[in-house]
């Protein structure tokens, strides 16, 4: 019996996220596992289309943090020529700790002359805009991810009251139940490759069923797939 231990435990698995995905149904199953990418996706799209307009709508509000933490390095007013370099200001903002978040991030544009390439700017302007764009990026992300989420949310729990409906319901706990079953097979899959790596599942498998759900199987089944 004991050499059958991780074909019950793998029945057990697919029972319950078949249990799972038929108490929630198709609709809310199919769009708990897209909600994450397809938020992902625009939030990443959307954040890299519009960081530059709303960060030039920051830019003064970060050019005026620095300024009203005395965070900008102190130059002649009477020597013109007497300025400072993109470094001391950054030294002048780490040590002030402004940005703390952002610190790394900040080197990283440093490094890369994607913040000392323009020099038609200040240090104070090009490094106020690097700064600003960044935020905007980080906070577009973060709006349009949760928002996606919280959208994808809604609808798909008015489209679940819809295929509660007469026929559409039993289309809604099966459809559910299949997508349940699939999400439990591709955990199980995992955890048997990961027990294989750790040697507490046998390798090869020598039961029926732990068989069916090793990494060389799948790669089997998807190859025999038509191209």
């Amino acid at each position: 019996m004991e050499g059958y231990i991780f074909d019950v435990a793998i029945v057990a698995i697919l029972a319950l996220f078949a249990w799972r995905g038929a108490a929630k149904g198709l609709i809310l199953s199919l769009c708990g596992l897209a909600a994450v990418f397809a938020a992902y996706l625009g939030a990443q799209f959307l954040s890299d289309q519009f960081c530059k307009p709303v960060g030039n709508i920051l830019r003064p509000i970060v050019i005026q943090t620095i300024r009203g933490a005395d965070a900008e390095p102190q130059v002649d007013p009477e020597d013109p020529e007497d300025t400072y370099t993109v470094d001391e200001l950054l030294a002048s903002i780490r040590e002030k700790g402004l940005f703390e978040g952002l610190g790394q991030f900040l080197e990283q544009g440093v490094a890369s002359d994607t913040v000392t390439g323009h020099a038609s700017l200040s240090p104070m302007d090009a490094l106020a805009g690097y700064l600003a764009t960044a935020i905007a990026r980080a906070l577009l992300f973060g709006i349009v991810f949760f928002g996606g989420l919280l959208a994808w949310f809604l609808l798909s729990h008015a489209l679940d009251l819809a295929f509660k409906l007469p026929i559409l319901a039993e289309i809604n706990l099966a459809g559910g139940l299949l997508i349940g079953l699939v999400k439990g097979a591709a955990l199980t899959v995992v955890l048997v490759w990961l027990g294989q790596v750790a040697g507490l599942v046998p390798n090869p498998p020598d039961t029926p069923v732990l068989s069916l759900f090793t990494v060389d199987r799948l790669w089997g089944l998807l190859g025999a797939l038509p191209a």
